[in-house]
């Protein structure tokens, strides 16, 4: 269960944000394989160890967190290997990892990663089984694919699990879900004090991360930027920001077509500052040609979560010209665009009066969460065992 999420940005970046979620990496060193950024990584423990890599016991007899460990070094055979870098520390009276460092760099030939570095710290948990309690995520990505010198931007994620329970029943509904993750409502809407006791003071902000977001909350309130902000978004989407709606698509006010002549439209639909949950839209076309008036509206309303599914409901309206065959991929047939270039011949419209209710659910999500909290090697399908997860994630330039 997800219970806050958030997100400090003054500026969309989809490939920014694909490389923060790639971060949320889920690693089973006990696997002999484990997959990384779409890559399998062999595991430095795997069965077939030998072919991956050259190890060096460094150390023996050293305590770390409390336990003696040995201290084993390990590299890829090859300079070039999709493998890792790193060490290793193993527990001499069980023989688990108690600490695993893992690396790789612009050698391994990942796209867009210059350096990429995990830490996961394992413990034992009332002297019974070993589990992940803290993992450590440092990456170097570029901008550019696979080069070394162009700038980039660090990425940082820490997770901690706490909490652990072992052999408390769970109730029956613990198990009925089939999503992996379940993001609670209000999730996004959680404030400083929220933050502040889910972090505890491992977790917490550094005073360079804390300017950060004092300076996009300053940034995000100017009003010079904010109008820089929508004007970029206006280019890039087709839709103003006003407050609580936008306003569009600016590229279909005008048009022109050999049905209606001179067309002019106009659209408004809510965005994330109106409502979360209730989504609006609408638009009034008229042309002078044809001398009618038509538009259109959408309404969806997503409904509370009912365990680990939500429900939507909605509606729409549209009494339009339409033209069969065009697809929802292309440009919208009253595109500015569309009046100045046509490379068919006669435009065949249709007029449409449709109306159409529906109701639809996801009975499954994508997980970003971390790593689940305990050790596959030592998990059997009897065991019942829950906790706490909270990690923080960073991303600079």
């Amino acid at each position: 269960m997800v219970k806050g999420r958030r997100v400090v940005k003054f500026f969309k970046a989809p490939r920014i944000s694909a490389f923060v979620e790639d971060m949320y990496v889920d690693l089973d060193l006990y696997q002999n394989y484990v997959e990384l950024l779409e890559h399998p990584f062999p595991s430095p423990i795997n069965d077939h160890y030998r072919r991956n890599y050259d190890y060096l016991l460094t150390d023996s007899g050293l305590v770390l967190n409390g336990r003696t460990c040995y201290h084993i070094t390990f590299k890829p055979k090859g300079r070039s290997d999709v493998a890792f870098t790193g060490d290793m520390y193993i527990d001499e009276a069980t023989y688990a990892l108690v600490q695993a460092d893992l690396a790789f760099s612009i050698e391994a030939n990942i796209n867009f990663v210059r350096n990429y570095w995990i830490r996961q710290t394992y413990g034992r948990v009332e002297d019974k089984q070993w589990f992940l309690l803290k993992s450590q995520v440092l990456a170097d990505f570029t901008v550019v694919e696979n080069s070394a010198e162009m700038t980039g931007f660090y990425g940082r994620k820490t997770t901690e699990f706490r909490n652990i329970r072992m052999d408390e029943p769970l109730p029956d509904r613990f198990y009925a879900g089939v999503d992996a993750v379940v993001i609670e409502d209000g999730a996004l809407e959680r404030d400083s004090a929220f933050w502040q006791a889910a972090r505890g003071d491992t977790l917490a902000l550094t005073p360079e991360e804390k300017g950060v977001e004092e300076m996009v909350g300053r940034m995000n309130t100017d009003p010079r930027w904010v109008r820089l902000m929508n004007l970029g978004k206006m280019v890039g989407s087709g839709w103003l920001p006003w407050g609580p709606v936008d306003l569009g698509h600016v590229f279909t006010f005008y048009s022109f077509n050999r049905v209606e002549g001179p067309r002019f439209k106009l659209g408004l639909r809510t965005n994330e500052r109106f409502s979360e949950r209730i989504v609006l839209g609408g638009h009034a076309a008229y042309g002078l040609w044809d001398e009618r008036l038509k538009g259109g509206g959408d309404v969806l309303l997503h409904l509370a979560r009912t365990g680990s599914k939500r429900w939507s409901i909605g509606a729409n309206y549209r009494y339009d010209l339409v033209q069969q065959g065009r697809t929802g991929n292309m440009i919208p047939l009253d595109h500015l665009l569309t009046s100045a270039i046509r490379i068919s011949g006669r435009e065949q419209r249709m007029l449409v009066d449709d109306r159409k209710a529906f109701a639809s659910t996801k009975w499954t999500a994508a997980s970003t969460s971390s790593s689940t909290p305990w050790s596959p090697s030592n998990w059997s399908p009897g065991s019942r065992t829950c906790g706490e997860a909270s990690s923080t994630c960073a991303a600079t330039s």
